[in-house]
């Protein structure tokens, strides 16, 4: 692993970026990112390469000349995973102080919601401050250079291309600016016209001039890291892609099983013919057999065995969920279960979403010290999942017996939207109105 001190001593910059970009491309966590990302996309190259095989090893017809069917199915247990983790958390942004929060941007928590399926998918995503409006840059396209002493970034180097056949290009991110460059002849050198830019510049414009009148540099690197989770590393662990695999495996052998054993077959005695499937398809047209002496001809339906195969699915199902800390929406639903049930039915979930949540909050806490802003508490409001019947009735009860006002009852109730309760709490308070309690049995939540 080359670190920052190794950069200080090279001689040759140019040669370096090539040589870390190519260290880097062989590492695990890039091997496993780039892995990640395509069976995030539905891409499982396992059971791509498993058909194949039976497919050549089979051939490409049976024995009666009916081509063979091979399903490659592919399940979604990974992007779901991700896309819960990240939505339950993140799905109504960032919450902070106002007067801090307005300064990171109006796109800033939609770019944090996206970093953090990305962070969850790769392992780590990072975030770079474009003077006023915050970049990401995925692990399978950049990678840093850490301090060896302090262990603090120090030098970025993000790096692709369009095409196979087109040259590298490299963006040099240093403490004091960026420097664009691309590989020409084998050699990256620096792009014709272009030199090192700083991060803020001064910008006068004068008429239909443009002229940078001044610049200034970060005291650090403004490039800063999401991880998934404390150890740094992508939720796409062995274990989780050995079980989608295998489930991938059994789901298309069922298929398989069903397609090409499952139907009406024949049992022909005594047929003195040469074709017998010739004799089929005149019965299967004609609906009918000539009886020639002791010719006898019965049909017989087999069905392919598949409860061993279920059984198996749903056992792994399961595992994926436990293993993962997921939530599974199979046990929360009916609408008896009460607020209790479903909260320990996702305390493993909610114990998972806080350790993500740490790394989230070090990463916005990283944006504001760049830009000189005091340390501010974080929250994130976290998707509900209620049985609110439950709920309205217990506030009901609540206000009825006088342990709340109308205002807390009001501001509390789950089924009226945020927007309407000014006004309905005006009405309430001039009517002294108290809110009746639910009748009906109706369960609401999102994830």
């Amino acid at each position: 692993m080359l670190s920052y001190q190794d950069w200080l001593k090279a001689d040759d910059k140019q040669k370096f970026i090539l040589k870390a970009i190519e260290e880097y491309k062989s590492s695990h966590k890039y091997q496993r990112a780039k892995t990640a990302q395509k069976y995030y996309a539905g891409e499982n190259e396992a059971i791509e390469n498993r058909m194949s095989f039976l497919q050549r090893r089979s051939g490409s017809l049976n024995n009666s000349g009916v081509p063979l069917i091979f399903h490659k199915l592919r399940n979604g247990f990974f992007p779901k995973f991700c896309k819960q983790s990240s939505q339950y958390l993140l799905g109504n942004g960032v919450t902070m102080d106002e007067q801090y929060k307005k300064q990171l941007g109006a796109r800033f928590d939609k770019a944090i919601q996206t970093m953090g399926i990305f962070a969850l998918v790769d392992g780590v995503c990072w975030g770079f401050w474009n003077v006023d409006k915050l970049i990401y840059f995925r692990a399978t396209e950049f990678f840093v250079l850490f301090d060896e002493r302090a262990g603090a970034p120090m030098i970025g180097i993000k790096f692709w291309k369009l095409a196979d056949d087109k040259p590298l290009n490299v963006t040099l991110f240093e403490i004091d600016g960026v420097s664009e460059l691309q590989v020409q002849h084998e050699e990256l050198k620096i792009l014709p016209g272009t030199s090192k830019v700083p991060y803020k510049r001064e910008i006068w414009r004068g008429g239909l001039l443009t002229e940078v009148v001044g610049a200034s540099a970060y005291d650090k690197l403004p490039i800063f890291p999401m991880y998934a989770n404390e150890l740094k590393q992508s939720e796409f662990s062995d274990s989780l892609k050995a079980m989608i695999d295998l489930y991938d495996f059994i789901s298309s052998d069922l298929g398989d099983s069903i397609s090409q054993t499952e139907g009406i077959y024949w049992a022909i005695k005594n047929y003195g013919g040469n074709d017998a499937r010739e004799l089929v398809e005149e019965m299967e047209r004609w609906r009918a057999t000539v009886n020639d002496g002791d010719a006898e001809a019965k049909n017989f339906v087999i069905e392919a065995p598949y409860e061993a195969k279920q059984y198996a699915l749903k056992l792994l199902n399961d595992n994926m969920y436990q293993d993962k800390m997921a939530l599974n929406l199979e046990v929360i639903q009916g609408g008896s279960l009460t607020n209790v049930a479903i909260n320990v039915a996702k305390t493993d979930f909610d114990l998972k979403t806080d350790l993500f949540e740490w790394q989230v909050a070090d990463f916005v806490q990283n944006i504001l010290s760049l830009l000189g802003l005091p340390e501010v508490e974080i929250k994130f409001k976290r998707r509900s999942i209620t049985n609110d019947t439950e709920m309205v009735n217990n506030i009901s009860t609540m206000l009825a017996d006088g342990y709340i006002d109308t205002e807390t009852a009001l501001n509390e109730n789950p089924l009226i939207a945020d927007s309407d309760k000014p006004t309905i709490l005006e009405r309430l308070l001039t009517q002294n109105t108290v809110i009746p309690p639910l009748d009906t049995n109706v369960t609401e939540g999102v994830v």
